[in-house]
């Protein structure tokens, strides 16, 4: 984890049923220490709201530990309240994976620092294979002044009611986290059509039906760098709250999973893309945007 990252931190998190369905907010307090061995000591404090007490989550109430020690590029959790691991990419996202041992839930997770004072995180709780939870969090340094100025969304979810074109920069990274190349991306959309066009040709054009229940289809095609070939995309998009998640796939055995989130407050909207090849993760892209005008 970058040191971007440690600090005191106030979290809000944002907790949804996998139906899409709005929950209640957990508030966290997150600090991330370093120690004197070399390790950074992460504790997380959750005051959680009485809609969550008949919830899965609501029993993530109380003070979790664990130990972050870095190993090459890739962040370890050695427990004892979560194990598993994390990977960067660059000095401002990170996406991990793992279990919460006494919680008794396995996750995947992200952060996104899309300014030194603002983070967007949360990620997926589950049993196995089955998802219990889906949280969005936007977190702010804690302040001695302000101990319990509590970060929020607000405004709009949808990007199209802030404005028809956005533009920005996609930093593409190896799955080692080594920055590859940046790229100047344009987003156009009207009601249903939504287009990203990069400065290297690549392109993509994807059309949004609704099928009930905050779902999509999605059917589009992938033009690729250059600005040649082109790919049929197939797929699905689901809403929660500022956070739209889809899933693409290409007849070429590309998979393209996507996390898309409005962020009112810093006036952006980020994307964090995973693009698999064949069942492998291939890179990751993050995508920073705004309104064009």
């Amino acid at each position: 984890m970058s040191d971007n990252f440690t600090g005191r931190w106030l979290v809000s998190e944002y907790v949804y049923n996998p139906d899409g369905t709005f929950v209640g907010i957990i508030h966290q307090h997150r600090h991330l220490e370093p120690r004197d061995d070399g390790r950074l000591r992460v504790i997380q404090r959750m005051q959680t709201p009485p809609e969550l007490n008949d919830h899965a989550m609501g029993g993530f109430a109380g003070e979790w530990t664990f130990d972050l020690i870095r190993q090459g590029v890739v962040r370890q959790y050695h427990g004892p309240d979560v194990i598993g691991s994390g990977m960067p990419y660059g000095e401002s996202a990170i996406i991990g994976q793992g279990i919460w041992t006494r919680f008794g839930h396995n996750f995947i997770s992200f952060a996104l620092m899309p300014t030194p004072q603002r983070q967007i995180t949360g990620g997926k709780f589950f049993n196995a294979g089955h998802m219990i939870a889906n949280i969005i969090g936007i977190a702010y340094p804690e302040v001695t002044d302000a101990p319990d100025h509590w970060a929020e969304f607000k405004g709009t979810q949808f990007p199209a009611n802030i404005d028809t074109q956005w533009v920005g920069e996609a930093a593409l990274y190896a799955v080692t986290g080594k920055l590859k190349i940046e790229n100047v991306v344009t987003r156009t959309s009207d009601d249903q059509t939504v287009t990203e066009t990069y400065a290297n040709g690549q392109m993509f054009m994807l059309d949004h039906q609704p099928s009930g229940d905050g779902l999509h289809d999605l059917r589009g095609t992938l033009t690729m760098p250059g600005g040649t070939a082109q790919q049929p995309l197939y797929g699905k998009s689901k809403r929660y709250g500022w956070l739209q998640e889809s899933v693409l796939y290409t007849p070429q055995s590309t998979r393209i999973d996507t996390m898309e989130f409005l962020d009112n407050d810093s006036g952006l909207l980020l994307l964090l893309r995973q693009w698999f090849q064949r069942g492998v993760l291939h890179h990751v892209e993050i995508i920073t945007l705004q309104p064009k005008s």
